[in-house]
């Protein structure tokens, strides 16, 4: 089928939609014009799965969040932002997953990742401005820059274009038949998760403890290791105790709110950096966002602290209920 519609599409111009015609006419006889933007959904595993099939699973799961939103934004106009960051949310979660369990499966095509992330890329920052805008910039203008706005940045594609294009579609199918295919039977999944989950905390823990002494590039790479692993604790947690899960996610979310606030503050001085030496409102700012950037790094070793004593939950299995996946 995948086969089939590849080629369809590459000959007819045809884009993938995952909504039904069921859906788009009971939206047309509410008037309602979008659907709700798609979140995360649950993934529940099979105790005892093997790692090529929780690999498909996993695939499965993020591209369920990818393609609902990618199907709005791809063909209707003036979607509200909230779809863009979904789909940018399962983006990450795919591209954790193809990188994370790399090994379990040699089906998985190379090139599948860079071009998830090139994608990725030209979905622009305009979700990362609207944050700043309803975080940082009332606070700037509350502390005496009464006037200032974010600067304007150059035209970005728009992604509605980037997710028409054939690649996209091209590239939507082929996970969608490997995610949809059986396999080859391949050692348990509890393992190799076990093995990423203790890598990826190792990394963690490792950056965490010298936070305070890291380049902004280092200090990046561990928020994105971090996010990473919260999608792998997510998607796997089905085969562990859930009661440890929860835990440790909790354990997780503070250190994730301070990172992101950090990262908020080099973002804002990014933008406002080459107005600096021309606009005395964005040299107030910068200065302004100088402090911040030292308190964020404050508030960040703290969290990290926390997270550096979490217990991992991949110890303990799941016990005492039949799971499916």
């Amino acid at each position: 089928l995948a086969d089939v519609a590849s080629r369809w599409a590459a000959r007819f111009g045809l884009t993938l939609d995952t909504r039904s015609k069921a859906e788009r006419g009971d939206r047309l006889a509410r008037g309602v014009r979008l659907g709700a933007p798609v979140k995360a959904a649950p993934l529940v595993l099979t105790t005892g799965v093997d790692a090529p099939t929780a690999l498909r699973a996993m695939v499965s799961n993020a591209l369920a969040q990818v393609l609902g939103n990618a199907s709005e934004l791809a063909h209707e106009a003036d979607t509200p932002p909230e779809h863009l960051h979904q789909l940018r949310v399962g983006l990450r979660r795919l591209r954790s997953v193809l990188r994370e369990l790399a090994t379990a499966s040699t089906e998985l095509r190379p090139e599948w990742s860079p071009a998830l992330a090139q994608v990725f890329g030209r979905l622009g920052s305009a979700r990362d401005r609207d944050a700043l805008a309803q975080t940082l910039l009332p606070a700037l203008r509350q502390a005496g820059a009464s006037g200032l706005e974010l600067p304007q940045l150059a035209p970005e594609p728009a992604a509605q274009v980037a997710l028409c294009e054939a690649e996209t579609t091209a590239l939507w199918l082929a996970l969608l038949a490997f995610a949809a295919s059986s396999g080859q039977p391949g050692p348990g999944a509890a393992e190799l998760l076990q093995q990423r989950l203790d890598a990826l905390l190792k990394q963690v823990r490792r950056d965490a403890a010298r936070f305070d002494r890291l380049d902004d590039t280092a200090r990046h790479r561990l928020r994105k290791r971090l996010k990473r692993l919260r999608y792998l604790s997510e998607l796997s947690g089905s085969l562990f105790c859930g009661k440890a899960v929860r835990a440790f996610l909790r354990q997780l979310s503070p250190a994730q709110d301070a990172l992101g606030a950090f990262n908020d503050v080099c973002v804002a001085r990014a933008l406002f950096a080459p107005q600096g030496p021309h606009d005395a409102m964005a040299m107030f700012a910068l200065g302004w966002l100088a402090r911040e950037r030292d308190i964020a790094i404050v508030r960040a070793s703290s969290s990290l602290k926390a997270l550096r004593k979490a217990s991992p939950f991949w110890n303990r299995p799941a016990q005492g209920r039949a799971a499916s996946n």
